[in-house]
């Protein structure tokens, strides 16, 4: 029991601690400003493709109730998005919006891709298709975690049964869960979707579970312990709702961004076993990474698979896929592999794995040669006695490829 109490309380550190080397507070500052910049052209377009859907008039309720006391704020900001009346925008207009909507979900997908360590966001014609899935689905979850519960507990049946039976509190409590259901869908929804890099599910599962259960926890503090409104009141005025909004909305990036740390550490989980998360801290380390890299390479192509991507590598190796991203561009840099494919980026071979030595690997890596004569001459024998020993091991491994290591394997 102490023993998991421990590895709870280390990976609860490790994920605080990685969030705030993300810069976690600083991202959920700036998403937040984004998010009130964007909002407006954001519910514009959903707006306008829940029309399809018939449920365009159901949007403004759950906003409102999302909002706790910041409804003024809501409603002013809905009646601006029906002022927007898309027809007679132009084309100009329209693209303004468009784009203007597409940079908060392109400022959602680098944060969460700085999490992950993916140093390329979708190119932009991806943007489109993908975002507008966002724009649809994320709207449509939301509306049914809020409008669900009323709609079920009024049906007769429903309604009998939970008068009627013994179950009835056990049906009423599954019906309050019901909420949470929805939340849950979308953040692991979110999760998945938005990273431009493969998440398993069940560590988007695990994450969108925890963190939608956070985030509806916070709005049930946010309705009932509003504390020190009245202050805020008389400082503010009739504009005290802005900054409880920007609060609420600060809070709410806070526990997704969080959230997303919880999926990556799981995702992950196997770097706990590796010293400092990682075994390429030593030279030895690094070395025996560069090695290993083109080694699982070379074995994906000589077997006729599908070109190695990033995260897989990552998670055969047990390192994170920031430090495997650096690794592949360094190889890369060096000749050894090259990239194909788009933004699932596999990787191949540059050269036959016949004709690649292990020391040529190593030589390039360390960029020979390590020492200059006249930096040994003056360090005396020690460093004379490394550069034989280097050179010796080298000698060793100039007659073995990838290959031959393929067929050991």
């Amino acid at each position: 029991m102490k023993g998991r109490l421990f590895l709870f309380l280390q990976d609860g550190y490790k994920i605080t601690s990685s969030f705030f080397a993300h810069q976690g507070a600083m991202r959920a500052a700036a998403l937040t400003y984004t998010t009130i910049l964007s909002l407006v052209p954001f519910l514009a377009i959903a707006f306008a493709v829940l029309k399809g859907f018939g449920v365009q008039n159901a949007l403004e309720p759950m906003l409102l109730r999302f909002a706790g006391d910041s409804e003024e704020t809501i409603s002013k900001i809905i009646s601006y998005v029906n002022n927007t009346n898309v027809k007679t925008m132009g084309a100009v207009g329209l693209v303004i919006l468009v784009l203007t909507a597409i940079s908060l979900l392109s400022s959602i997908e680098e944060a969460f891709n700085t999490i992950f360590g993916v140093e390329e966001n979708r190119p932009l014609q991806r943007r489109f298709s993908d975002y507008l899935s966002v724009v649809i689905v994320g709207p449509v979850l939301l509306l049914a975690a809020t409008s669900m519960n009323t709609s079920l507990q009024s049906q007769w049946l429903v309604k009998w049964l939970i008068d009627n039976t013994y179950l009835g509190g056990t049906i009423l409590l599954l019906f309050r869960m019901v909420p949470f259901l929805f939340i849950w869908l979308a953040m692991t929804f979110t999760y998945i979707f938005l990273p431009n890099t493969k998440v398993q599910l069940r560590s988007a599962v695990l994450g969108g579970i925890l963190a939608g259960t956070a985030w509806q926890i916070a709005q049930w503090g946010y309705f009932h312990f509003e504390v020190g409104m009245a202050r805020y009141n008389a400082i503010y005025g009739t504009l005290a709702a802005l900054p409880i909004f920007l609060i609420w909305v600060y809070t709410s990036w806070l526990i997704v961004l969080f959230g997303l740390e919880i999926v990556y550490a799981h995702q992950f989980r196997t770097i706990r076993a590796l010293p400092g998360g990682t075994g390429g801290q030593s030279t030895t380390g690094r070395e025996v990474l560069a090695l290993s890299t083109p080694l699982l390479v070379c074995r994906r192509f000589s077997s006729n698979a599908p070109p190695a991507e990033p995260l897989q590598l990552s998670n055969e190796l047990g390192i994170t896929l920031i430090e495997m991203w650096e690794l592949l561009e360094t190889l890369r840099k060096l000749h050894f592999i090259v990239k194909v494919g788009g933004d699932d980026s596999g990787w191949l071979p540059a050269h036959d794995p016949s004709t690649i030595t292990l020391a040529e690997v190593l030589t390039a890596l360390r960029g020979e040669p390590p020492l200059a004569d006249n930096f040994a001459a003056a360090c005396g024998p020690a460093v004379e006695l490394l550069c034989k020993e280097s050179g010796q091991r080298d000698e060793t491994l100039q007659g073995i490829t990838l290959h031959d290591l393929l067929k050991i394997n």
